[in-house]
């Protein structure tokens, strides 16, 4: 059976978020919303006896992580600024949203909702974005948080990404999160992130999440993205670091035609641990979902997949379609894959599929006959297997990029795993 990993808060009183929160000038609205999600963890079920349990500390004051933002400049009217800040400066913008828009603090009970109680409690960091109708960025907006590799205790960091693109807006957006390069102790830390996302009609936005935090980190990732009439959304994923990830990932198609794409890969090798959760939502008529994953395990890696297209009744010829592929590169590796549909409306166009096999020896074999060793061969195949996916990459930058990282990869299944530094 593999091992599903949840968060828990440290053991700690009410008032010392309260001082806390005080200390940073948060209004009182900001407080009361710490204080709802405070009770709502309280109330949340306990995870099972057989999940992993990684206890919180308190977070860090923000910016003690290596934060950076590149790219586009962003068109008159719009707003690039940290949340902590955003939450004083920005409270007509941010209020309605936060915490309220795309992710509600009231689903708390639901699957990820002791995660979100979480998060909405501790978080620390994080950026709020928004465009106004017709605004469009003229290059692509990049995001980098960088995480030292276990040098000493670390305070978890927690970050929450607020955008709401009003309508006709365009985005394109890409977070990375990583190590730092430096080779380090062998002290964990927990980096937790939640993506809070409203598109106003016909509004769009392409998002990549690039995950290769050190091989000692815990991720977890919380994301809703809200899309209205005609609204468009593009996401990629990339799961490559950490000792363990967990996302939860979910998009709302409310309005008529709104269009939802996901494209996602995880590699892993040593004793690494997937857990993903992607689900789309139809509510909307002639609204439509695509989901293609594709994964490569090695060693003792293990990965839990769950894909679900929810139609709601009134969604008609409403449209929606998974599909995960896993490559297994060790007998010891395993993932278990659980695709699922659920439709309340007669009218619709829906299917899903999944696979989970051995890599192929005799394909190995003769490439090896051809001159090639086995992890340059090995290589080869998983490319292959991946390319549909790494050629959505949200840059050519981040394409190559992840070509090292799966080569990397390769070379350590089987052998001791080593931290090589970043590009």
């Amino acid at each position: 059976m593999i091992t599903r990993t949840t968060l828990s808060l440290p053991d700690l009183d009410w008032e010392d978020v309260e001082r806390i929160s005080r200390a940073r000038g948060e209004p009182a609205w900001v407080l009361g919303l710490r204080q709802k999600a405070f009770r709502l963890y309280q109330e949340s079920p306990a995870p099972s006896r057989t999940a992993e349990t990684i206890p919180l500390d308190l977070p860090g004051a923000p910016g003690e992580r290596d934060a950076r933002l590149k790219g586009a400049v962003l068109p008159p009217g719009s707003y690039l600024v940290d949340l902590p800040a955003a939450v004083r400066t920005l409270p007509d913008l941010v209020r309605p949203y936060l915490f309220h828009s795309a992710l509600h603090l009231d689903e708390a009970s639901a699957e990820g909702g002791r995660e979100l109680a979480v998060q909405a409690f501790l978080w620390n960091e994080g950026l709020f974005v928004y465009l106004p109708a017709g605004a469009r960025a003229s290059r692509p907006l990049a995001t980098l948080v960088r995480v030292p590799a276990g040098a000493g205790r670390l305070r978890p960091l927690l970050r929450h990404l607020l955008v709401v693109l009003e309508p006709g807006a365009e985005l394109e957006l890409i977070e990375e999160r990583r190590g730092n390069g430096r080779t380090g102790g062998e002290e964990a830390t927990v980096v937790s992130t939640s993506w809070e996302v409203v598109l106003k009609e016909g509004a769009r936005l392409r998002l990549g999440l690039i995950q290769d935090l050190p091989p000692h980190a815990h991720a977890f990732g919380l994301g809703r993205v809200k899309l209205e009439k005609d609204a468009s959304f593009e996401l990629f994923l990339a799961e490559v670091g950490g000792a363990s990830s967990t996302l939860y990932f979910g998009a709302d198609l409310v309005g008529t035609g709104a269009e939802a794409r996901t494209a996602g890969l995880f590699v892993g090798h040593g004793s690494q641990r997937f857990q993903l959760d992607l689900e789309n939502v139809h509510q909307g008529e002639h609204t439509m979902s695509n989901l293609l994953l594709r994964g490569v395990l090695g060693d003792r890696a293990t990965a839990i997949v769950r894909g679900l297209g929810r139609i709601r009744s009134g969604a008609r010829e409403a449209t929606s379609n998974q599909r995960t592929d896993t490559l297994l590169l060790s007998p010891e590796a395993r993932a278990d894959t659980i695709p699922s549909l659920k439709i309340d409306e007669d009218d619709v166009h829906a299917g899903h599929g999944a696979a989970v096999g051995q890599i192929d020896e005799e394909a190995l074999f003769y490439l090896m006959t051809r001159g090639l060793a086995r992890p340059v061969a090995t290589r080869l195949l998983v490319e292959g297997f991946l390319e549909a996916l790494l050629t959505k990459s949200p840059s050519g930058r981040v394409e190559k990029r992840l070509r090292h990282l799966i080569w990397r990869k390769i070379e350590q299944i089987g052998g001791k795993s080593s931290d090589a530094k970043d590009e």
